[in-house]
């Protein structure tokens, strides 16, 4: 009998971190699983990590690559090859879930009187080294989050989703061109496809803030070049909803933070031509002439922003 869901875990060197995350599926309340650990060539002792764990529980699979891929999407994409559930889950090497979180998670489906609910994010503590959270990552999003999606991620981190395994054979698999932003390119394309994506508004997982974390180890230019990328797959929709010109506009404003002016300026000259009225895009151009200075002002009016769309998309809360 097929399990109910399958839990896929890529994993890369991270024989510190991967047992405490299998063993936080392990202590789910909700039973009904199967757990695939995709190890992506690591060279240190991840999988002698697993195998002891697999020992101790049926339900845990390995799947171990021959050769590293250079990003998450390939071992996402061979472990639901052989998934069975009818949901899917995925739990980032280095995260936790809280031992709820699977259970209200289907119950949310369950209750749900949205026929095309096709997602299921959450919240999720912020955990430093020292395993104390220092803040929650609340989202607030009530309604279906396309198009503004299209400007901004939503979905903090794979380890919050639980996805039917039907929209990922409509929709299709992680692109494996992308080193990044797989994951943001597949909610859109569930959101963009009419499924519902729903939200848990309270932390069900822990998101762990450490040196090795991939998005502080990635290079920052690959982060740009992988937005580029999810632009130009996806122009005819920032078209539509005429989002075009911001879309160039943030290429070229994370261009510059990552240390290209020049490829920034391109950018915002092309945002320029789309719309000519869209006034912070003259205030970041002119920035870029000033270096250092010109970033500092950048992540200022960044933070700013993030407080003020704080109250649709998601909050912040800060632990005492």
């Amino acid at each position: 009998m097929s399990p109910k869901i399958s839990i896929i875990i890529p994993t890369y060197n991270g024989e510190k971190y991967i047992q405490k995350a299998i063993e936080s599926v392990l202590n789910q309340t909700f039973k009904d699983f199967e757990v695939i650990v995709v190890d992506d060539f690591s060279k240190d002792n991840t999988v002698s990590v697993i195998e002891e764990l697999q020992k101790k529980d049926e339900r845990i699979k390995i799947i171990c690559l021959n050769e590293n891929s250079g990003g998450p999407a390939k071992p996402k994409n061979e472990g639901f090859k052989i998934a069975k559930g009818e949901y899917v889950a995925y739990l980032d090497q280095d995260d936790e879930w809280l031992k709820e979180k699977l259970e209200e998670q289907i119950k949310f489906f369950e209750d749900s009187k949205d026929k095309n609910l096709g997602l299921v994010y959450c919240g999720g503590n912020l955990v430093d080294e020292d395993n104390k959270c220092f803040s929650q990552y609340i989202p607030k999003m009530k309604d279906n989050p396309f198009p503004e999606m299209l400007l901004r991620n939503p979905i903090y981190s794979n380890s919050s989703v639980l996805i039917k395994r039907e929209v990922i054979e409509r929709v299709g698999e992680r692109d494996e061109n992308m080193k990044y932003s797989e994951d943001f390119d597949m909610w859109i394309r569930v959101a963009k496809s009419g499924y519902g994506i729903g939200v848990i508004s309270k932390p069900l997982f822990n998101y762990f803030f450490h040196k090795n974390n991939v998005t502080k180890t990635i290079n920052q230019i690959l982060k740009v070049k992988d937005m580029e990328y999810l632009f130009n797959k996806n122009e005819d929709i920032y078209r539509k909803y005429n989002y075009t010109h911001i879309g160039f506009f943030r290429i070229g404003v994370m261009y510059y933070l990552a240390g290209d002016s020049k490829e920034s300026r391109k950018f915002f000259i092309k945002s320029i031509k789309t719309n000519k009225i869209f006034l912070p895009v003259y205030f970041g151009y002119i920035l870029s002439l000033f270096g250092d200075f010109g970033k500092r002002i950048i992540y200022f009016l960044i933070f700013l922003y993030r407080i003020a769309k704080g109250k649709r998309y998601l909050i912040f809360k800060k632990n005492n």
